[in-house]
């Protein structure tokens, strides 16, 4: 008789097994990478034939259930841990054992209806759960539930609230000891403070989560360190947050390439634009857009495109801001629209699983007919149901769409603005460049009358002491006149040939578009003209060109005859308005 009963034990334990096996292998057959998810099947195979016990087996298929959900396949979860729960509470005691692992249950469907937005359900398994553990002493577990509820609440932004419940979940953890638990406990204090804008509790809890980590995960010890370095930049702490991050780098320092390591060097890039250490940024923001390209994550790509962004409109980079908005809102709608897409899949068919679950019970209690005709019912308001979320998506992708090329259109417009304004920058540039060297070029003609004008004096105060001083000896004679003479011979090579050369360097324009509206001008003319527009006088011009001071009005006569200048505006205004 004993032997009969283990033997027919044994025989419903290898049943409900296989069903659970059939049901986890049904539900990852749509999954992305459902092949990873049999090799985790395999690697539980042992574990599976060594568990005696209905519980047991059921425990090692909830880690199957954590690996879904870690990978954000909530449906699939949600449908083998509904599995489970529903046997085991069929075929089960009410013991401890039993008690505590639906509770786990309702706490992974919770969990799941939390990660699809559906709060109002995740809540009601979530206190499902806490109420089938009431009594009994599973502080990891009660811990875990609190921690989710405060999820909750912190998205919902209710940070008080998330903050007493993770006080709660922490007091319970720490009195169990686990330091990888307390360390991640404390870190999410931290973080809920810095939201609540409490710096000094919120630097105290994330200073307690690094003592408690775990020695060798560099990888989470750096994304505390990060958040620290972030509570100091929200006291205006620069220096502070910059050694913290130095710290954090250094820790990672010969490892590869990860999001937690990038996240660093996006906070160390903020700390240089709040500095206004411009040159530090730009060279790290380039690392940091090389180092971004390979990373999975498009959600990870796409928040770090979009912080480099406010950061380069913050530093004065417009163009460059404004280039890595598009690319992150590139990203953003696509994963939005993917991500949308698959979530609601998800909570569809959890609703429907779950509509079903209840219909089946209510099934088993009613006639054939009448379960024959409920089920046609329910058959026609799913298929209503369906048509009517169909019909949503349509609309809510269309008007997405419209938003997004809304807002591309948008950025590419001020990107052609930032253009247009660059252009307009380097054009003032230039005319203040030209300008420069209109003056400059004034002040050599000025400055070679002078030196011309000072040689003329010089040559008559020589010539009048060659013929005041009649006792100077041959040789005093000579040398004399060759001084006279070698100072009217560079009179003669009328160094002002240089000025011209120089004046038409620096305004091509104006001397092309004379010659096209004045085609009469001569030479001298326009030699003239070109004095008068750098604004020279006329005892200047005479100076310059070695000729007397009446015979550069008459030229000035005459050019003003020639030009049909007005008696009432001034020959330089009428050679500006050419010019312009």
């Amino acid at each position: 008789m004993l032997m009969s009963g283990i033997c027919m034990y044994s025989q419903s334990l290898n049943h409900i097994k296989g069903k659970w096996d059939s049901c986890f292998s049904r539900n990852i057959e749509n999954v992305n990478n459902s092949y990873s998810y049999k090799g985790k099947r395999k690697a539980f195979a042992t574990a599976l034939n060594d568990s005696s016990t209905l519980i047991g087996i059921g425990n090692v298929f909830l880690q199957l259930s954590d690996a879904l959900i870690q990978n954000g396949e909530y449906t699939a979860a949600m449908q083998l841990v509904q599995e489970l729960k529903q046997d085991v509470t069929k075929t089960s005691k009410k013991d401890t054992a039993t008690k505590i692992f639906i509770s786990e249950c309702d706490n992974r469907i919770g969990l799941c209806f939390s990660r699809l937005g559906a709060s109002s359900n995740a809540m009601t398994y979530f206190n499902s759960s806490r109420k089938n553990i009431k009594g009994i002493s599973c502080p990891k577990l009660e811990s875990k539930i609190i921690n989710n509820i405060s999820e909750i609440c912190y998205r919902q932004g209710n940070i008080s609230t998330s903050i007493e419940l993770q006080k709660q979940a922490l007091d319970i953890i720490i009195k169990n000891h686990d330091s990888i638990e307390i360390s991640a406990y404390y870190n999410n204090l931290g973080i809920l403070y810095l939201k609540n804008r409490n710096y000094a509790e919120a630097k105290h809890n994330l200073k307690k989560a690094i003592s408690y980590h775990k020695a060798n995960d560099y990888n989470y010890l750096s994304y505390i360190y990060t958040n620290l370095a972030e509570v100091s930049e929200a006291e205006n702490n620069y220096n502070e947050a910059e050694r913290i991050l130095q710290e954090a780098l250094a820790m990672q320092n010969g490892r590869p390439m990860n999001e937690s390591m990038l996240s660093t060097k996006i906070e160390m890039a903020n700390v240089y634009v709040k500095t206004k250490r411009r040159a530090d940024f730009l060279k790290l923001k380039n690392v940091i857009i090389n180092e971004l390209a390979p990373i999975r994550s498009s959600e990870f790509r796409a928040n770090g495109y979009n912080r480099l962004s406010e950061l380069c409109f913050l530093s004065g980079d417009s163009i460059e801001g404004a280039r890595l908005l598009l690319k992150s809102n590139r990203i953003n709608d696509s994963l939005r629209m993917v991500t949308d897409n698959y979530q609601l899949q998800q909570l569809l068919v959890a609703y429907d699983t779950e509509r079903l679950q209840n219909n089946n019970t209510m099934l088993k209690q009613s006639l054939s007919q009448s379960q024959l005709q409920t089920k046609n019912l329910n058959l026609t308001i799913i298929a209503c149901f369906f048509f009517m979320i169909l019909l949503g998506v349509i609309v809510t992708l269309l008007i997405r769409k419209n938003r997004s090329n809304k807002i591309i259109h948008e950025q590419q417009i001020r990107i052609h603005e930032y253009e247009q304004e660059e252009l307009k920058r380097n054009e003032i540039n230039l005319l203040n460049t030209i300008d420069g060297n209109n003056r400059r070029l004034t002040e050599y003609a000025i400055d070679l009358s002078a030196i011309n004008e000072f040689q003329q004096q010089l040559c008559k105060q020589l010539e009048n002491v060659q013929k005041s001083e009649e006792n100077l000896g041959e040789e005093s004679q000579k040398m004399l006149a060759n001084i006279i003479s070698d100072l009217k011979h560079t009179k003669n090579n009328q160094l002002g040939s240089d000025f011209h050369t120089y004046f038409e360097q620096v305004n091509p324009s104006f001397i092309r578009t004379l010659k096209s509206v004045y085609p009469n001008l001569t030479a001298n003319d326009i030699r003239l003209c070109a004095y008068l527009y750098l604004g020279l006088s006329t005892k200047e011009i005479a100076s310059l060109t070695y000729r007397e001071i009446r015979s550069i009005e008459t030229s000035r006569l005459r050019l003003r005859k020639k030009l049909n200048v007005p008696q009432n505006i001034t020959l330089q205004d009428f050679l500006n308005s050419i010019s312009i």
